[in-house]
């Protein structure tokens, strides 16, 4: 979610923003109702304060004026959810240097590592069929279980990744990141706060029952760690890294190679 003053006192950077993520929203029609939302907002304040200064005389004004306020609060109210449901719309900005591509062929190589990953595997066996041949990885049985697209992580593979795990905390620990396992189901409002409601929603998993919702990964719970808070200057950046289970329905990818 972008600053409100951003929009307000830079709305085409926001614009090209948009355009450059391909995402489509209507920032001047979030712009205009951001502009009605504000002088309503000003209009009950002004009958407040004029209210509050009658006498006790004036009755029959008192009920003018409360009957104003009382048309005006649901008009702000309205307006209030109509600006949320857009404004919500609009992604986070990139910064300036990344490059501009139609889709993932245009990302832009930054650094390779090692021998090429095709040539290097070229007549070798994949990590599946290695893996079930040494029983670390079990997608029959879980399949019998759970379903298609389900494994069991076993023996050398689950100590493997536990290690992984431990490798990775050690070596940003030491270079100041904080170590998080977060919880794993979060608030409707820190899921919408963090801007996978209006794009990917199709993919999150929600428990109606308990009105929560599972992350799909694992910064959607570490995100709103600090909602509503307000740091010194002095005590940023705050660094974290975190792990947890991730849940997502990977819509449209069903079908396709997914070992």
């Amino acid at each position: 979610m972008i600053d409100i003053k951003l929009l307000r006192e830079n709305s085409e950077k926001v614009k090209k923003a948009c355009q450059n993520k391909r995402v489509v929203v209507d920032v001047n029609k979030i712009l205009e109702i951001d502009k009605k939302k504000r002088e309503t907002i000003q209009q009950i304040e002004n009958l407040k304060a004029a209210k509050n200064k009658l006498s006790a005389k004036d009755i029959e004004k008192g009920r003018e004026l409360k009957e104003r306020i009382k048309q005006l609060e649901p008009e702000l109210e309205n307006l209030e959810k109509e600006f949320n449901e857009l404004f919500l719309q609009i992604p986070n900005l990139p910064l300036d240097d990344v490059p501009i591509g139609k889709d993932e062929s245009e990302n832009k190589v930054i650094k390779t590592y090692g021998p090429s990953f095709a040539k290097a595997s070229e007549g070798k066996k994949d990590y599946l069929e290695l893996a079930e041949k040494l029983d670390i990885i079990d997608v029959k049985r879980a399949a019998k279980v759970s379903g298609t697209r389900f494994g069991y992580i076993k023996g050398g593979a689950a100590t493997l990744e536990m290690g992984l795990i431990g490798l990775a905390f050690d070596v940003l620990a030491k270079e100041g990141f904080i170590p998080v396992f977060p919880p794993v189901m979060i608030k409707p409002e820190m899921m919408k706060a963090m801007g996978y409601m209006e794009r990917g929603g199709d993919e999150i998993y929600y428990i109606p029952s308990d009105n929560m919702y599972l992350i799909g990964t694992s910064e959607q719970s570490v995100g709103p760690m600090h909602s509503n808070e307000v740091f010194n200057e002095k005590d940023l950046p705050k660094r974290y890294i975190s792990f947890s289970t991730c849940f997502r329905k990977e819509a449209g990818s069903y079908g396709k190679d997914t070992k």
